[in-house]
């Protein structure tokens, strides 16, 4: 990945607390659909915060969670089951310390658009056990939540970037892994306006251009969010999901 990528990502590391967080139940049912014993290995690609790897580290072995920015590493929460690394996936070889070891399965939370694919092959050989799996995972505001196209729109209008495929299936399918397995836990989150501008500010698309225009930026946001608003609070369903992909 480049310098710049590296750097939106070290800009937004302390407002990643205003991501939505990963149900604990989704935690359990992924357990289960990938058979988590307490040998079980994992490998956390991009881990950010690392919101994925704390939520089952009390149930597995060990989990390598890796991540360019050194912010995002910085704000991440210790566990002794976690071992944090600052590596770049797409600047193989791994560090000496993870050539020769094997993972029951990769993890990637909304960032296998990130990655190359040569990258991804060459952890897959070098790194994934045989059998093992890719499971790219997500939490998020659901298309149910009834002001989320215009939340969308808002952000969009002060983004660098387009959508992303967050799911990977045309991609990982170039390299012969297909969904084996889905999950999709729903709930009700509420919140207010100042989360909501700081959720905006989580994203490294919107991070910069929301900072040049902040005044500007939350009076369109309080004007398009006003209707939908209860009490000062916003009412949404948040969906935390995941595609589990094994070798064709």
């Amino acid at each position: 990945m480049t310098e710049a990528i590296k750097n939106s990502f070290n800009a937004v590391s302390e407002a990643y607390r205003y991501r939505l967080p990963y149900h604990g139940k989704f935690f359990e049912k992924l357990s289960e659909k990938l058979s988590l014993t307490s040998e079980s290995k994992i490998l956390d690609i991009c881990c950010g915060n690392g919101q994925l790897s704390l939520g089952l580290a009390d149930k597995i072995k060990k989990s390598v969670a890796i991540d360019y920015s050194c912010g995002m590493l910085s704000v991440a929460t210790p566990h002794p089951n976690i071992i944090y690394l600052n590596h770049d996936i797409n600047s193989p070889p791994f560090p000496p310390s993870l050539t020769n070891e094997k993972f029951d399965h990769f993890l990637l939370g909304r960032a296998i658009h990130w990655i190359r694919i040569d990258s991804l092959l060459d952890a897959i050989a070098k790194n994934l056990n045989a059998g093992g799996s890719i499971v790219t995972c997500g939490a998020g505001w659901s298309s149910n939540t009834v002001w989320l196209g215009d939340f969308q729109r808002v952000r969009s209008s002060h983004s660098d970037g387009g959508r992303r495929d967050l799911y990977g299936t045309s991609k990982l399918a170039q390299i012969g892994f297909k969904v084996v397995d889905t999950l999709d836990i729903r709930y009700r989150v509420n919140c207010d306006l100042d989360f909501l501008l700081n959720h905006a500010m989580s994203y490294s698309s919107s991070e910069k251009k929301i900072k040049a225009n902040f005044d500007n930026f939350k009076k369109i946001l309080s004007d398009r969010m006003h209707p939908f608003l209860k009490g000062g609070i916003l009412s949404g369903e948040a969906s935390s999901w995941a595609l589990i992909y094994k070798s064709a």
